[in-house]
């Protein structure tokens, strides 16, 4: 269950405040992965890579996932999965997700001209390439990607 606000100790003395570390926002593995193929004049350039075993705290879940939120829109999940809380919003666990993804980052195909025969130009490539263009995570917010995860505020979503 999830304590009322007004309910919450926050002495500065530990042993009689309701603070505590609730988890790790700074990933302890990092993953990348980079490659290109070829084939006579046509290349082809993958590029993923991915972050794991760490949390995000949610603030988009902890603003907009809650009834008492006056602000207007509200997501589905305040009439759905959040529907017994009845109080503004308060940094907890509740709000603690995984944040481990999986992105694949860049694809780029591309071929080359032979133009040897030219006294302007000896070689061309044509290519096109994509960014950005898909993630495996199980994150509810935003893009786990664009959180950070080192300096003052590691692991907050940013609800922007």
């Amino acid at each position: 269950s999830v304590a009322r606000a007004a309910d919450i100790a926050n002495s500065a003395d530990p042993n009689q405040s309701d603070y505590a570390i609730i988890g790790n926002a700074i990933p302890k593995y990092y993953l990348s992965w980079t490659n290109t193929f070829s084939y006579k004049r046509f290349d082809l350039r993958v590029f993923m890579r991915g972050r794991f075993d760490y949390q995000i705290l949610n603030t988009m879940e902890m603003s907009y996932g809650t009834k008492t939120f006056t602000g207007g829109n509200l997501l589905n999940s305040a009439f759905e999965e959040h529907a017994q809380l009845n109080d503004t919003y308060q940094y907890s666990d509740y709000y603690l997700e995984n944040g481990n993804f999986f992105k694949l980052d860049e694809v780029a195909l591309g071929y080359k001209f032979d133009l040897q025969s030219s006294n302007y130009i000896r070689s061309l490539r044509v290519y096109v390439a994509g960014q950005n263009l898909a993630i495996m995570t199980k994150y509810k917010g935003n893009d786990p990607d664009f959180v950070q995860d080192t300096g003052i505020a590691p692991g907050v979503d940013g609800r922007g």
